[in-house]
């Protein structure tokens, strides 16, 4: 739309004209307002579904993890199911702090631990607790607009959990220092990437260190934990420090480092946390949670779990597809140059 200029424009009816245009152009615009309402909504149906969470088991969650979040006291025994870790060798609790002003508060036991991160603030960001006996992983995430408490595997055996090397070449600088009242040996390590990360290596709390080699890469991407791999790695060794600048993978600088060590037995910090239920994100109740009615033979090689109600509710009935019985009963073998497969029945 061009709009000319004239000298002698009557003012009522030039404002009367530019009422007109613009109550065209919203008229125009009502379609497209519609399908953005449309399009809103759409998109909030889709994010709401996405929340729509399954709830787990509390009976089959370990009791010290289930009663202080949640109240509930199991019905039944707890068998744990998953294959169990090493117990912790060390017994007590530690901190670790990090550039930022935030920290890592550990405690733990025999076949239990909890990791608080705290911001710089003082404010609690996450908890992760783990047992040990039945491989299980529980995060709190309180950073959320909706904090939630997630129960999760701590270790799958068919997943890869390769250690994080923060460093491939480690030199010693000849410097040392003295951090909590343990000479601590300098250490310059350097990746393929040229990333540069200083190391304290330490002899002091061989079974704090110990554990860490254990479980320290399960707890990767998990937050503030991720870096404790930097602290206990098989390239690098035991550290009470390590610091690194920005590196071109795009972490950003920072340091972290063991500020207390304690070791004893001590009581379970209070979590002073409460959820009306834990969501399942464990792979084999995640996995039944999606299976409908199968035959015998192939749920008994996935799962011993019963099926779900509501996966079974929404599996239409089979189809009939008059498909003919095989004809070769038997096993056989098949090869190729780059494969060869298991005997099949």
């Amino acid at each position: 739309m061009v709009l000319r200029s004239h000298r002698n424009v009557d003012q009522k009816s030039f404002t009367g004209w530019m009422d007109r245009v613009f109550d065209h152009s919203l008229t125009d615009l009502r379609p497209m307002r519609l399908l953005l309402c449309l399009l809103t909504c759409a998109a909030s149906l889709i994010a709401t579904a996405g929340r729509n969470d399954i709830k787990a088991d509390l009976n089959t969650v370990p009791p010290w993890m289930v009663k202080p979040l949640t109240g509930y006291v199991h019905t039944k025994p707890f068998k744990p199911k998953g294959t169990p870790l090493p117990n912790n060798r060390f017994i007590g609790q530690w901190t670790v702090a990090m550039s930022d002003g935030g920290r890592m508060d550990y405690w733990g036991d025999a076949h239990r631990f909890v990791i608080r991160s705290f911001e710089a603030n003082g404010t609690l960001e996450n908890v992760i607790l783990v047992d040990l006996s039945s491989n299980t992983r529980l995060k709190i995430n309180l950073w959320k607009e909706v904090p939630d408490a997630k129960v999760e595997d701590l270790w799958l055996p068919h997943a890869s959990y390769g250690s994080e090397r923060w460093s491939d070449t480690l030199v010693a600088t000849g410097n040392t220092a003295v951090l909590m009242k343990h000479a601590c040996a300098e250490h310059m390590g350097t990746n393929r990437n040229q990333d540069t990360t200083w190391y304290w290596r330490t002899d002091a709390y061989p079974d704090l260190f110990a554990d860490l080699h254990v479980w320290g890469k399960l707890l990767r991407h998990l937050g503030a934990t991720t870096y404790l791999s930097t602290l206990a790695s098989s390239t690098s060794g035991n550290s009470l420090k390590a610091e690194w600048p920005a590196r071109s993978a795009g972490q950003p600088r920072e340091a972290v480092q063991f500020t207390s060590v304690q070791p004893g037995a001590f009581p379970m910090p209070a979590l002073n946390v409460r959820f009306d239920h834990l969501v399942e994100g464990r792979l084999e109740p995640l996995n039944n949670a999606h299976m409908g009615p199968l035959p015998a033979w192939i749920r008994s090689a996935i799962t011993d779990l019963p099926p779900n109600a509501d996966a079974v509710m929404r599996t239409p009935p089979p189809m009939q597809r008059n498909m003919a019985d095989n004809v070769f009963i038997g096993t056989f073998n098949a090869e190729t140059r780059e494969r060869r497969t298991p005997p099949t029945t």
